[in-house]
């Protein structure tokens, strides 16, 4: 993928295999209960084998850090979708 990202995560973590903190890399090999902030550097890329997942749940948000943009995940579980959040403050 050719694209560093890091999770954290703030759901129930419990019998998944992961720690609270950050994860590097785009598949940390264990599902995810509950909704996670997620950061990458680059752009996301969608789809079964795109960034996260198998990871990041649906509704979880994602950062770029190169460009402060936020995502969310509209798609699957085992199939996101990287929605850019918009908005009107």
């Amino acid at each position: 993928m050719g694209v560093t990202a890091n999770a954290y995560f703030d759901g129930n973590m419990a019998n998944t295999g992961v720690s609270p903190g950050t994860q590097t890399g785009i598949n940390t090999g264990a599902p995810v209960f509950g909704r996670g902030w997620y950061h990458t550097a680059g752009a996301p890329v969608n789809g079964a084998a795109g960034t996260f997942f198998g990871v990041a749940p649906k509704y979880s948000i994602l950062q770029r850090d190169d460009t402060s943009v936020l995502h969310m995940n509209t798609g699957t579980l085992a199939s996101p979708t990287w929605t850019i959040i918009t908005g009107t403050p």
